[in-house]
């Protein structure tokens, strides 16, 4: 393999890393760009990503309706977390 496409390319496992990280932090041009490459011929990867993308908005969107509301453990519930915790 040409030296620099073992460089350029990325082993699965550093491609979900990266996926993970998009969904939080923008990626420098050279990862985006390996990442890119990358899912365009793993399509397990790219569907990694997609999924992961979608469990994101998903969460969001629960959280944003839950903005506003009280929550609050009922008694019950403190009293079997504080039991579990003993």
């Amino acid at each position: 393999m040409n030296p620099l496409m073992k460089i350029a390319m990325l082993s699965c496992k550093q491609a979900s890393i990266l996926a993970a990280k998009k969904a939080f932090n923008a990626l420098s041009f050279g990862e985006t760009l390996k990442f890119k490459m990358h899912s365009k011929m793993c399509s397990a990867c790219k569907s990694f990503q997609q999924d992961g993308a979608l469990i994101d908005e998903a969460i969001e969107k629960i959280m944003k309706q839950k903005e506003g509301q009280n929550l609050r453990l009922t008694d019950t519930q403190r009293e079997r977390i504080l039991k579990a915790l003993d």
